[in-house]
């Protein structure tokens, strides 16, 4: 991808978004994490999140959205949707696209993630998500067992899509066992901390 080299570029790693409503490339490394693209075509904000649900197992007797990973996605979208709505967006006029979801940690996280595809979680989050929050779906690239490279432009809204190679696997790998190893940690914590009483 050939990128103008007045035009800014934004890298974007686990748990971080951006917004913008100048020309800029947004881009991020996907594994079984999930990029959302949102934007206004009509007040031309733009922007893109990078999340990972972090848990130990599915949610079988409550809804995906209402578990301990769905609230930490909600509250990674709502970051996002409430940064768009400040620069000029409307809420009845996002658009989404979206991808990731890739089956990357299946190999590296053992029998942790054996229970249940992380990636296949996040999707069906997300899915779910803009399908509450009536937000349009204009296209997606998810699931799989490759890792992706997206390139956002904020101009037009276009995605440029690379699938990772072998030499990119290690890396995305290494950097989302360990943003899902420290969501699950403080997750931990914050169990531990609301069964404490106070007297």
């Amino acid at each position: 991808m050939q990128v103008n080299s007045k035009i800014k570029r934004i890298l974007l790693h686990p748990g971080q978004f951006h917004v913008s409503t100048r020309p800029e490339v947004i881009s991020t490394l996907l594994g079984s994490c999930i990029a959302a693209c949102l934007y206004d075509k009509e007040s031309g904000v733009a922007g893109m999140n990078h999340f990972l649900l972090a848990q130990r197992r599915l949610p079988h007797q409550e809804p995906l959205l209402n578990s301990e990973a769905g609230r930490y996605g909600m509250y990674a979208m709502e970051l996002l949707i409430n940064a768009l709505l400040r620069r000029g967006a409307r809420r009845t006029r996002l658009k989404a696209k979206i991808f990731g979801g890739a089956n990357v940690l299946a190999d590296s996280l053992g029998k942790q993630a054996s229970v249940f595809n992380i990636g296949q979680v996040n999707i069906d989050f997300i899915h779910q998500y803009l399908q509450n929050e009536q937000i349009p779906l204009v296209t997606e690239d998810v699931g799989g067992q490759q890792g992706r490279v997206i390139h956002f432009v904020t101009r037009d809204q276009s995605i440029y899509l690379r699938r990772m190679g072998a030499r990119d696997k290690w890396r995305v790998e290494r950097q989302e066992q360990a943003y899902w190893q420290q969501k699950l940690a403080e997750q931990a914590l914050a169990e531990k901390q609301s069964q404490v009483d106070f007297w």
